[in-house]
C-alpha cells in the first residue's frame, strides 16, 4: 500500500533533518512524497513578492534534487502554499497519511520551523505527525511508545507498525506517580504504593496484549516506571529510533505532552517524535468513526468578545478581551478564561475586529484547551472539527 507523505521545508537545518528522515523512511516504504513550503500571507511584501516566491521555489527544487540524488524510489512532487504556517501545515496533513516537520531548539528560528509551531500542529492535526530534531542522523534502537489511557490505542498501533517496519523491538512505557492524597485512602499501617503499582501494571498489560496478538513475531517489552511521563519518556527516547505518543486532537497532547514540560519535550527530544491523534484509532483498528447518535444533543464552541472595552496602544491599534463559549441550542453552557487579542481600526467597516491567532494572541490555545477539557469532563464527546481551531462540535445523550 502506498503511503502519502508530506514533508515541510523552509531551507533551514531543521527542515533538512526532516527531509533526511523521510528519505531514510522511503528505503522501506512504498511512498508518494509531497514536499511543501508555506509563504506566510501575513508577511508577504507588497513589493518584491515575486522574489519571495522564487526563493521558496528554489528551496523546493533543492529539496527535490536532494531526494533524487539519494537514489530512493519515490514519486515526488512540490507545492508552494500561500497561507498562514499553521493553517497551511494542517491543510497539508489532511491530504497525507503522514506529515513530517523539523524542530529547532531555538525560539528565534524563522520560516516554517518557528517557535511553538510544531506543538501547535501536533495539537490539531488529524493525521499522524513526525517531528524530527535538527541534526538528526539514523541510529539503531527500539521504537518506544507512551501508553496513555485515553489515546494509547492509536499510538500503540502506529508504534507497532513502525517497529515491524524497522525490524526492531517495541518498548511500551507507562509512567505513573502516586498522588500524595492517595495515602489518605489506606489504613495508617499500610502503603498504597504496591496496590497502585499493580493496578498500573494491569492497565499497561491491557493495552499491550492486543498488540502482542496482532504482531506475534514482534518483540515487545513492557516497562512500568515511577516518574513523570515526559521525563521518563525523554530518558528512554535517548536510545530509541522513534518515540510515539498519543494526542487527544483537541489542542493538548495527551498526558505525556501537557504544559511547559511537554513543550520542552517536543522541542528537545533526543529522537524523532511521532504524535498520533486519537482519531487515527479507527483507521489503525479497522473500526469506523462513530456517527452522531439519534436523539443526541449537540454542543458547539464559538468565539465571542468578552468585553466591549478596547485598550488602545495608539492611533489605529489596541487589544480586546475574547473567550470561547460552548453553546447548547444557542445558549451558553461553558465559558473559557479570557485572553487578549488585537483590535484594529483599519478595516472595513471601521472598527473591524480581527479573529485571533495564537502567534499574537497568547493564551488562546490554553483557553480553548481548558474549555474542551471541562466539556469532556461533563460527559460530552467530541464529534467533529472544522477549519478553525475552535470549530469543535460535541454530542451527549
Amino acid at each position: 500500500m502506498t503511503e502519502n507523505v508530506v514533508v515541510a521545508v523552509d531551507g533551514g537545518t531543521a527542515s533538512a533533518a526532516a527531509l533526511d528522515w523521510v528519505i531514510d523512511r522511503a528505503r522501506s516504504v512504498d511512498m508518494r512524497l509531497e514536499i511543501t513550503t508555506v509563504v506566510d500571507v501575513d508577511w508577504m511584501p507588497q513589493i518584491g513578492l515575486e522574489a519571495v516566491l522564487i526563493e521558496h521555489e528554489r528551496t523546493l527544487q533543492e529539496a527535490a534534487t536532494r531526494v533524487g540524488a539519494s537514489g530512493v524510489a519515490v514519486r515526488c512532487s512540490t507545492t508552494v502554499q500561500r497561507d498562514r504556517p499553521l493553517h497551511g501545515l494542517l491543510a497539508a496533513a489532511q491530504r497525507a497519511d503522514l506529515l513530517v516537520i523539523g524542530s529547532h531548539k531555538s525560539s528565534t528560528a524563522v520560516g516554517i520551523i518557528n517557535g511553538t509551531l510544531p506543538l501547535a500542529v501536533a495539537a490539531r492535526t488529524r493525521s499522524p505527525l513526525v517531528v524530527v530534531p535538527v541534526g538528526w542522523q539514523h541510529k539503531e534502537g527500539p521504537v518506544i511508545v507512551g501508553v496513555d489511557d485515553e489515546t494509547g490505542t492509536a499510538a500503540m498501533a502506529f508504534a507497532a507498525a513502525e517497529a515491524d517496519r524497522l525490524q526492531t523491538t517495541l518498548v511500551a512505557v507507562r509512567a505513573w506517580k502516586l498522588p500524595p492524597a492517595a495515602y489518605g485512602a489506606w489504613p495508617p499501617d499500610s502503603s498504597p504504593y504496591d496496590d497502585v503499582k499493580r493496578a498500573e501494571g494491569a492497565l499497561l498489560e491491557t493495552m499491550v496484549s492486543p498488540v502482542r496478538a496482532r504482531h506475534e513475531h514482534l518483540p515487545i517489552d513492557s516497562l512500568l516506571e515511577d516518574g513523570r511521563p515526559s521525563v521518563v519518556l525523554a530518558q528512554r527516547a535517548s536510545s530509541a529510533q522513534l518515540a510515539v505518543v498519543g494526542s487527544h486532537g483537541r489542542g493538548a497532547v495527551a498526558g505525556l505532552l501537557l504544559g511547559s514540560v511537554g513543550h520542552d519535550l517536543l522541542m528537545n527530544m533526543p529522537s524523532p517524535v511521532a504524535i498520533v491523534p486519537r482519531t487515527a484509532r479507527s483507521e489503525a483498528e479497522g473500526v469506523p468513526e462513530p456517527a452522531a447518535r439519534p436523539g443526541a444533543r449537540t454542543l458547539r464552541i464559538e468565539l465571542q468578545t468578552a468585553s466591549l472595552a478596547v485598550t488602545l496602544f495608539g492611533l489605529g491599534a489596541g487589544t480586546q478581551q475574547w473567550q470561547f463559549v460552548g453553546t447548547v441550542d444557542g445558549h451558553p453552557a461553558f465559558r473559557s478564561p479570557t485572553f487578549a487579542a488585537p483590535y484594529t481600526w483599519g478595516g472595513i467597516p471601521l472598527g473591524k475586529t480581527v479573529a485571533p491567532r495564537e502567534e499574537w494572541a497568547p493564551g488562546m490555545t490554553e483557553a480553548l484547551d481548558e474549555l474542551a477539557l471541562e466539556i469532556e469532563r461533563a460527559g460530552w464527546t467530541e464529534l467533529s472539527r472544522g477549519e478553525r481551531p475552535w470549530d469543535i462540535t460535541f454530542e451527549r445523550s
